[in-house]
């Protein structure tokens, strides 16, 4: 089987996957639904170089994609979520941690808690493993979120995904701008520490662990004094923690 299995995968080509590109294209897809195809096949393919099962790893080529500025949500938008789930809700609580700490949606159930700091390992998305520092408050939530996901009725992979289409829901439920989801809680903390740290851009992608500069690039058109006045109570808060 493994055999068998070993030729049918070294038979794909560049022109096989440039065609199911191509495919995507004609059915419609936007280029970042194609592009969120195409990654998970490259790393595939990468996968099985790396274990000796194919010769050559074919060309993937993703489809150019405009640089979209960070979303952020702004501190009314916020108190208008936590208001509609209840300030002392489960769901509250959890989006609040996501805005202080900047984790990415399934970073939290990926790390683990030593003392005061919640590491995260290099297996997550930016491939560098990073420290990121819990006040009481926070650690008292963590390990009520970590309760919930390993308890959680959802199957596994419905968990994390029930947390973003929650924060969805609120949104629309306020009005807030359709272009705003739940990573946007995470380019909020990143402008936060981006401002803090003076617009220093090595420590900003050092913090948050983007593996490319160009992510960190993204940030890097905030105007201070705007942006200060956006996040003003966010800002104090942190900077007096």
């Amino acid at each position: 089987m493994k055999k068998e299995l070993k030729t049918l995968i070294n038979q794909i080509s560049t022109r096989s996957t440039d065609a199911f590109r191509d495919y995507l294209v004609d059915k419609g897809y936007s280029k970042s639904s194609i592009n969120r195809w195409l990654r998970p096949i490259k790393s595939m393919f990468t996968y099985f170089y790396d274990h000796d099962l194919i010769v050559k790893v074919p060309k993937i080529k993703q489809l150019k994609e405009p640089k979209r500025r960070p979303t952020y949500i702004t501190d009314d938008e916020f108190q208008s979520i936590v208001d509609l789930v209840g300030i002392d809700s489960f769901y509250a609580k959890v989006f609040w941690f996501y805005r202080e700490t900047g984790c990415r949606l399934n970073e939290p159930f990926m790390g683990s808690l030593h003392g005061p700091w919640l590491v995260i390992p290099n297996s997550s998305k930016g491939g560098v493993e990073r420290e990121i520092p819990l006040q009481k408050e926070l650690i008292t939530i963590y390990d009520e979120l970590t309760s919930w996901y390993c308890n959680s009725l959802l199957k596994k992979q419905d968990r994390g995904r029930h947390l973003s289409k929650k924060f969805k829901k609120c949104l629309r439920g306020n009005g807030i701008d359709e272009s705003k989801h739940f990573h946007s809680l995470r380019h909020t903390f990143c402008s936060e520490i981006h401002i803090l740290a003076g617009g220093d851009f090595a420590k900003t992608k050092e913090f948050m662990g983007h593996s490319s500069s160009s992510t960190t690039e993204r940030y890097t058109h905030l105007d201070t004094v705007e942006s200060t006045e956006e996040f003003s109570k966010l800002l104090m808060a942190r900077a007096e923690a």
